[in-house]
Formats: structure tokens, C-alpha cells, sequence
């Protein structure tokens, strides 16, 4: 059986699921041994977090020695004494090269208990893990590319560096963003970048029984949905104009508000729900009459490839949406408002509960993980 790990920087049973652990889950259904490190858990976190439920469900992962997903897929979160840590004394290279050998207990030893010392793929997907190449034996390596790291705030000197020597080493390099890929293009001239957007896992959104959230049971209305993280790249001004100029309908948002833009937010119509487990999502999106994606448009979100839509739709469900450049390369059945004006037209037209569902549920259906799989098994 073969063998892969992924390097992710997300906790793989956190609210919000992204690229990696589809990837994790899909590769292990396709009967290949995976084993999903997440970033490390350190003291700073520990005692820094605000997500307090966050910090203690990824150690009690690290306690038990990691959590057993399926007989094929096994996730751990490794404890640094040492790790390296953005815009302090310990964001040098040093630390985040080493920070793998203050490991309690060490990985090198996870990976020996787990037999994974040789493996044949090893998947990188946050540059600060790029020490993996030097410690497990592998054949292939990819490093997936899923935001524009440059953008990012915390994203150092020290990380740049990890990124970019990433990008180099790499046997295979997969980007989730056409937009990302001519900017990569341009400094990076002789690397051949695979375009390789997210995708739907049909297995848990496409069921034969739905269930109504209890939050739903007082809504009567016409319902707007918004699943996801609600952080920089939230515009919860937008979603005020929209909701105070719409006062019949009612919108639902779900996902961890990390920095506390809902408590502003003051609308009766709009509904924080809190994050929800991913296997409960289909539920609210069943529920709900359309998706929305009020997203901020600026660098950071120029090269979003927006999982949610795709979620969205293979439930049959128009998504309306801000305009930014990679959801207008994707060419999707999307709803996109180029303005403030334009979106609250459209959250109030009928064509946003009318669409073309063959439409929406076959763009779906091609844009599935395990197809985004198979074009990955095919390039190695």
C-alpha cells in the first residue's frame, strides 16, 4: 500500500475544512496510508489562543498519539517546545528548520511507530513544514499553493524564504489560483505550475435525508447562507448594507469569527450561528435558499478559489458573490456582483431562488476531489 503525509498547517478536525484534509481523506479512500500533520501545537498557542475548545481538542490529539480518522488515515498534531514563530526572538531560520527536534515526543518517532520513516509522496502545504524533506525518506514531493502567502500579514521574511525554496525543491508544484499562477510565473520562469482548483466532497453534501437545523425553525422567510471563516477577507460592512436594505430576508452566518467583526454587526435579520462541523453543513446549505460570499477585494482575496461555491452547488444552490479576479477567471454559473448595489439587486431578484440546478450540480460533479486526484496521481 502507499504512503503519503501531508504537512498542513490546519488542525485536521477544525471547523473549517480546506484543500488538505479533502486531499487526506480522498487519498485514503483510494486505499493509500495517510498520515496528516498538522502545525504545531507550542506554548504560545496554548496560551495565546483565543479558541480555547481549538487548543484543547488538538491536544488531546496530541495526548492519545493522534486520532484515527479511518483504518487508512491516521492525524497528528506534534508539540514544539521550541517552534518558529512569526515577528519574535523566534522567528529565525534555525527554529523553523529545528523546531521538529524540541517535539514532545519526538516525530521522528511518531513516524517510526506509524512506519511512515519512507513514503512515497510527501505532501507540503504550508512552507514552515518544509523541514519534512530532511527527516522521512520520500520518491515524490508536492507543495500546494493555496492563498497568495505575500499577502498574508504574518508571513515573514524567514517563511518567504521556506516558501521559496519550496517552490524550487519540489517535484511537483500545484496552485489553486489561475491569477496566483501568472504572478508566480513572472518571478519564477523555468517551474512548471500546475493549475489545480478545490473541489466538493459530493460523498458528504449529496445525501438522500436532510436534516433542519433547529436554528431554522423560527426562520419563514426567504434565507441567505454564509459558511465560512469570518476574517480579514469578511466584509461584514457589505453584509450590513445588504441586510438593513433587506429586511425580508433572513441571513444565516456560520463559522468561527475570529476577530469578533459579528458582535458590530446589529441587524435583526442577521442570524451568528457559530461554527458547525463539517458534516452538518449540508444541512444549513440544504435548508437555506442561496449561498452568499460578501468578501472584501483586495490583495488577499485576488486569488481565493472559494470552496463554499462549490459546496453550494452541488445542492443545487445559486451563490451570489463579491468580484475579485480568480472567481471571475473560474467562468462559473455564479452569481457576481461588481458593486454593493448589484449584490443587494440580486440577493432580492427571483433568479437567485430560480436557477438552473443541472447547471449548478454538473459543474459540481466536475469539480470533485477525487477528480482533482486523479489529475494529481496522473502527473506522478
Amino acid at each position: 500500500m502507499s504512503r503519503i503525509i501531508f504537512a498542513a498547517p490546519h488542525y485536521y478536525s477544525s471547523f473549517i475544512q480546506v484543500g488538505a484534509q479533502h486531499y487526506a481523506r480522498v487519498f485514503s479512500r483510494y486505499n493509500w496510508n495517510v498520515l496528516y500533520f498538522s502545525n504545531y501545537l507550542s506554548p504560545f498557542n496554548i496560551f495565546l489562543s483565543k479558541d480555547k475548545k481549538d487548543i484543547v481538542s488538538r491536544f488531546l490529539n496530541h495526548f492519545h498519539g493522534g486520532e484515527r480518522i479511518n483504518s487508512n488515515l491516521l492525524t497528528y498534531v506534534p508539540f514544539s517546545l521550541l517552534p518558529h514563530h512569526n515577528f519574535t526572538i523566534f522567528d529565525k531560520r534555525w527554529f523553523l528548520d529545528n523546531a521538529y527536534r524540541f517535539t514532545i515526543p519526538s516525530v521522528t518517532g511518531i513516524l517510526r511507530r506509524y512506519l511512515f520513516e519512507n513514503i512515497d509522496v510527501l505532501w507540503i502545504d504550508c512552507p514552515n513544514q518544509i523541514f519534512w524533506r530532511n527527516i522521512v525518506g520520500h520518491k515524490k514531493s508536492i507543495y500546494r499553493i493555496f492563498d497568495d502567502i505575500e499577502a498574508f500579514q504574518k508571513a515573514g521574511p524567514v517563511l518567504m524564504e521556506a516558501h521559496e525554496e519550496a517552490l524550487l525543491s519540489s517535484d511537483v508544484v500545484i496552485v489553486t489560483s489561475k491569477a496566483l499562477i501568472k504572478d508566480l510565473k513572472r518571478k519564477y520562469k523555468d517551474i512548471s505550475f500546475i493549475h489545480c482548483p478545490n473541489g466538493v466532497d459530493l460523498t458528504n453534501f449529496v445525501r438522500e435525508k436532510y436534516v433542519k437545523p433547529e436554528e431554522y425553525e423560527n426562520i419563514k422567510g426567504r434565507m441567505a447562507l454564509y459558511v465560512g471563516a469570518i476574517d480579514d477577507w469578511f466584509d461584514e460592512t457589505l453584509l450590513a448594507y445588504i441586510a438593513s436594505h433587506s429586511p425580508e430576508i433572513d441571513f444565516c452566518v456560520i463559522g468561527p469569527d475570529r476577530l469578533g467583526k459579528m458582535s458590530t454587526v446589529k441587524q435583526r435579520n442577521i442570524h451568528y450561528l457559530g461554527p458547525k462541523p463539517f458534516k452538518e453543513i449540508p444541512d444549513y446549505m440544504f435548508y437555506a435558499d442561496f449561498g452568499i460570499i460578501p468578501f472584501k477585494s483586495n490583495r488577499l482575496v485576488r486569488c481565493v478559489n472559494p470552496i463554499k461555491m462549490y459546496e453550494y452547488f452541488s445542492l443545487g444552490k445559486q451563490v451570489i458573490s463579491t468580484s475579485w479576479e480568480e472567481i471571475e477567471l473560474l467562468e462559473t454559473p455564479c452569481m457576481i456582483a461588481q458593486d454593493k448595489e448589484e449584490f443587494l439587486e440580486f440577493v432580492n431578484s427571483d433568479k437567485v431562488l430560480n436557477p438552473d440546478k443541472g447547471d449548478l450540480t454538473q459543474y459540481a460533479k466536475e469539480n470533485t476531489w477525487e477528480n482533482r486526484l486523479r489529475d494529481i496521481l496522473g502527473l506522478l
